[in-house]
């Protein structure tokens, strides 16, 4: 079976600045990982061009690619979109992955982007830059 991606949230709903829960009756899977939509429409328009709305770094934290090159999970509500790209974070009661982040993305980004085709053989999501 695929696994689950940003624990059932549906990514198209990032990019209008609100993540959704996605309903299992409106998936589809690319690239072996299984994703939900909030409605038909979120998933057609992923299905068009499944790139654009897939997380960076597959999913995992952000700044723990750059900072650890290592997959850690992510809480699926601390996001940013930046150039088209969906970056998820880290986050409980003690830290929060984003605001580092925020303080460091200009030299980050670029490790995480390295340290992720590292890990994984894949070139990041490029994003619309």
């Amino acid at each position: 079976g695929s696994r689950l991606a940003i624990e059932g949230y549906d990514p198209v709903s990032y990019f209008a600045g609100r993540p959704v829960k996605g309903d299992p009756k409106f998936s589809s899977t690319w690239r072996g990982v299984m994703y939900q939509f909030a409605d038909a429409a979120n998933r057609d328009k992923f299905n068009a061009n499944p790139d654009a709305f897939t997380p960076t770094y597959g999913g995992w934290c952000a700044t723990a690619m750059a900072y650890k090159a290592s997959k850690v999970e992510i809480d699926p509500t601390n996001f940013k979109v930046k150039d088209g790209r969906l970056h998820l974070f880290y986050k409980d009661f003690f830290s929060d992955a984003l605001k580092e982040w925020n303080k460091h993305e200009t030299e980050w980004e670029p490790k995480a982007d390295t340290n992720w085709k590292k890990i994984s053989g894949e070139q990041p999501h490029a994003g619309t830059k």
